[in-house]
């Protein structure tokens, strides 16, 4: 089932770059060509949509004769049509993009209108081609200087139809390559952090931030084309941190196409203590597959939950008083993708991976330790006599005891237990592990002379180490007539 997920997810992504960046389509099928036949359609040009044809095919083309300078949107009945214009069969093409495209003749002759299928797929299905032209004005907030303004918490709707890019701060990249029309919204900033989102509208849309002290003077913020904070897939979402008395101008475009929208500003209010960032990392690359954080402060009242819903990072901005937190991060599917790290002031207070029971986020105060746990050292529990100990290992607790000094044929601590005893007389010492269920356990055993001062962690290599995986039941331990002081994975347990 990885297999499958992991191929499916990188063809999505081929399918995307090869329909709209590798090339255009030519191709035409047997029974495709030139439709309807004869002379070239002359749109009117009156700001109608104009139906060239009803029964265009997947692998044909409509002649067109356009005028240098105007402006013409070609359309399909098919939004997922991929649209090709070319010089009347004359290679390389103009243009090109999915469902509909707008384009400005620089020339005044003919051109041909293709519509195919994703991946140049042709077809004898049925769809209309059509265009726009004549006097449709452009957006009125096209231009940055006729930015229109937005506040915090607002929804606007609007649209990048017939808009265009040029002007100041466009056809440039900002964490993105602007390669469609846009249009400006402008808003001041609080000193907080503020996170514009085209989830609403299901468009593979784009967003960029700039800002400035005046709207001819552009300085790129940031941006986002796909998976950004608010939304999945390809709706376009970014976050920033804003500056009191600074101009934050939000471009709007498009991965290949116009479109209307809903654009949303939510803004979070200026932080008066503590600025966290919370960074979520998954190797993969396909967000943290049912894992989720939770971080709660003393207390145990939660100041912050969630995951990474999709993509390879994502961040969290808390705004946390001075005091010691606890961060738990559950399995989820492939615990091995997962980490995370808190970052303060600059420093990487605390970090981790899937899962993480309780580690300590000291903010701007120094936290007491932690107490120690059966899965600590110091905690160890003390074994008096010939007895059954029964317990359930979770996790490394609250300190990482093996090091280069006692590990021995260990490698790292997983899921550990500790144990203490004190032998009072001569004889054997033994013990038999047996997992309630088959399991892989492993053991080390640390032995100290007689009224020594038994170090946490261990100083020295263990006496025995048994590193060896599970076979059978998983039952292990350290029996009367062994001989091997230590054995690794392919022992006999």
């Amino acid at each position: 089932m990885r297999f499958f997920y992991s191929f499916l997810f990188f063809f999505l992504l081929l399918t995307k770059q090869f329909n709209v960046l590798a090339q255009p389509c030519f191709n035409l099928c047997a029974f495709c060509g030139q439709w309807p036949g004869g002379a070239a359609y002359v749109p009117a040009c009156s700001g109608a949509v104009e139906t060239i044809t009803t029964c265009g095919y997947r692998g044909d083309y409509s002649l067109v004769s356009v005028v240098a300078g105007t402006s013409y949107t070609f359309s399909s009945s098919n939004p997922i049509d991929v649209i090709t214009i070319d010089d009347n069969g004359v290679a390389p093409a103009l243009t090109w993009g999915t469902g509909s495209l707008v384009w400005v003749a620089t020339f005044t002759g003919n051109i041909r209108f293709y519509t195919h299928g994703p991946a140049c797929v042709t077809n004898s299905n049925c769809r209309s081609r059509r265009v726009l032209c004549g006097t449709t004005a452009a957006p009125a907030n096209d231009l940055v200087c006729n930015a229109t303004a937005i506040s915090c918490g607002q929804t606007i709707n609007g649209s990048t139809i017939n808009s265009t890019n040029s002007g100041t701060g466009e056809n440039q990249t900002c964490d993105n390559i602007q390669s469609t029309g846009g249009v400006w919204y402008v808003v001041a900033g609080t000193g907080g952090t503020m996170t514009a989102s085209l989830c609403g509208t299901a468009w593979d849309s784009k967003i960029s931030v700039f800002s400035g002290a005046n709207c001819n003077t552009l300085t790129c913020i940031g941006g986002n084309d796909d998976s950004g904070p608010s939304c999945a897939s390809v709706s376009a979402s970014y976050s920033w941190n804003t500056t009191v008395g600074v101009n934050y101008y939000i471009l709007v475009h498009g991965f290949s196409t116009t479109s209307a929208f809903s654009l949303a500003l939510n803004c979070l209010a200026p932080c008066t203590t503590n600025t966290v960032i919370l960074n979520l990392n998954d190797s993969f690359g396909d967000g943290w597959n049912g894992a989720t954080y939770t971080l709660t402060n003393s207390s145990g009242v939660v100041v912050s939950t969630g995951t990474l819903a999709s993509g390879s990072t994502g961040n969290v901005t808390l705004c946390l008083p001075n005091g010691c937190y606890n961060m738990a991060v559950s399995s989820g599917t492939f615990p091995g993708e997962v980490s995370w790290n808190l970052n303060y002031n600059g420093n990487v207070v605390a970090s981790g991976g899937a899962p993480t029971a309780n580690t300590q986020v000291p903010i701007n105060i120094a936290c007491p330790p932690p107490p120690p746990t059966p899965q600590d050292c110091s905690g160890s529990q003390l074994v008096c006599a010939d007895q059954a100990v029964n317990g359930v290992s979770s996790g490394p607790g609250n300190t990482s005891d093996l090091n280069a000094t006692n590990q021995g044929c260990m490698t790292v601590e997983h899921q550990s237990i500790w144990l203490n005893a004190t032998v009072a007389n001569s004889g054997v010492f033994s013990f038999n592990i047996v997992p309630t269920a088959a399991d892989d356990y492993d053991f080390a055993v640390w032995v100290f002379p007689a009224g020594a001062t038994i170090p946490c962690p261990p100083n020295i290599a263990p006496t025995r180490c048994s590193w060896a995986a599970l076979s059978g039941t998983g039952t292990t331990g350290m029996g009367n007539g062994a001989l091997d002081a230590s054995e690794g994975v392919n022992g006999d347990q």
